[in-house]
């Protein structure tokens, strides 16, 4: 008995590229500084140097807008930095704001009242 014939390389399907997580025009969360933000994913954009490399030494870029602002905030931004918009990561938006809003009330400053020895 013969062993079959190895298949051509003519015959191997094409390696398929890396897939995008994210597809354009698609609503996302966008980490910026330590808040979620709404956004839009605008494009991918392509890796440096064409085909990306084995591995994940190039991390894909995404151009983003972000939802009620103006054009001037788009931003290229990482693809660690984006979240898909779904209930879980919509509530990590809500803990990160409420965790903000919590610093910033126990870090002012009392106001001056009337007699009191401040600048005094």
């Amino acid at each position: 008995r013969m062993a079959p014939p190895a298949p051509s390389a003519a015959a191997a399907p094409a390696a398929a590229g890396p897939e995008l997580l994210f597809a354009p025009d698609e609503p996302a969360l966008c980490m910026h500084g330590t808040l979620l933000y709404d956004a839009r994913v605008v494009e991918p954009l392509p890796r440096p140097g064409g085909a990306p490399p084995a591995g994940p030494a190039v991390e894909q870029h995404y151009l983003v807008h972000y939802v009620g602002w103006k054009k001037v905030w788009d931003e290229i931004v990482a693809e660690k930095r984006l979240y898909k918009r779904s209930e879980e990561n919509l509530m990590l938006k809500e803990k990160l704001m409420a965790q903000v809003s919590a610093a910033s009330r126990d870090h002012k400053r009392p106001a001056r009242g009337v007699g009191s020895d401040e600048g005094r």
